[in-house]
């Protein structure tokens, strides 16, 4: 039973918890940025079309 209940430890859960949750929200950061980016080459392209001078540092 000892053994059990150190398998059980809440405290290394939180811990593993942690670690998943930070790793789940790094990935979902990641994932908005690429898209962030995506965005913002688009947007790019759109502008550079029409004329450069007022639209260049709108971000």
């Amino acid at each position: 039973m000892i053994r059990a209940s150190r398998l059980y430890n809440p405290k290394i859960y939180t811990i593993i918890h942690k670690y998943i949750v930070a790793y789940l929200c790094s990935r979902k950061a990641l994932n908005l940025q690429g898209k962030e980016k995506a965005m913002e080459a688009a947007a790019r392209v759109r502008f550079s079309r029409r004329e450069e001078g007022e639209v260049k540092d709108k971000r």
